[in-house]
């Protein structure tokens, strides 16, 4: 008996001595005990080759000069996204990123074209709607990048000792794994 309470003394003695005062800030030099740390997923982005695809889909689209480079710079568009979140495992968010990519534009284009509609003149709807379809663009692009390109890692198994009395005056102690 004596010898279990002296190994649950000495496991226990290094955590509370190395235990930061209320109110310290964790220092990230210093490493905690593998196991006794919370366990939360970790985020990893991967936005920036979102952002690449797009911006060379949009330079092929823009610069091809209305010839087939257009057209593969507007597939480019339309479903780069949506491969780099396929290559990620991302299903759901692949949909929205066609979603995005294809139904802003074609939104801010509307809006507008209708916001200049009536109007006499012949360059005001054109105008419009080419800035409607670039907000669209912005907007796609950066939503995108910033919310949809994240992936997300389950988070790493735990372990932590664990001491109880017993009906009888003893002591148990062990180890528990949360997953």
């Amino acid at each position: 008996m004596r010898f279990v309470v002296a190994f649950a003394v000495a496991i226990t003695l290094p955590s509370v001595a190395s235990a930061d005062p209320p109110g310290a800030t964790p220092d990230a030099t210093q490493a905690s005990p593998p196991g006794l740390t919370p366990a939360e997923p970790t985020h990893r982005s991967y936005g920036l080759q979102v952002l690449a695809v797009d911006a060379l889909s949009l330079g092929l689209m823009v610069g091809g000069g209305g010839g087939v480079m257009s057209e593969v710079g507007a597939l480019g568009y339309a479903f780069g996204g949506a491969a780099i979140h396929l290559g990620h495992d991302r299903n759901g968010q692949a949909l929205g990123s066609v979603l995005l990519h294809v139904g802003l534009p074609v939104l801010g284009g509307y809006i507008g074209y209708r916001m200049n509609y009536p109007n006499d003149d012949d360059e005001g709807p054109i105008i419009s709607t080419f800035l409607g379809i670039a907000v669209g663009v912005a907007a796609a692009t950066t939503i995108d990048a910033t919310i949809l390109a994240h992936d997300e890692d389950p988070a790493p198994p735990r372990w932590s000792p664990t001491f109880a009395r017993t009906p009888r005056g003893g002591m148990t102690f062990g180890l528990a794994r949360t997953f």
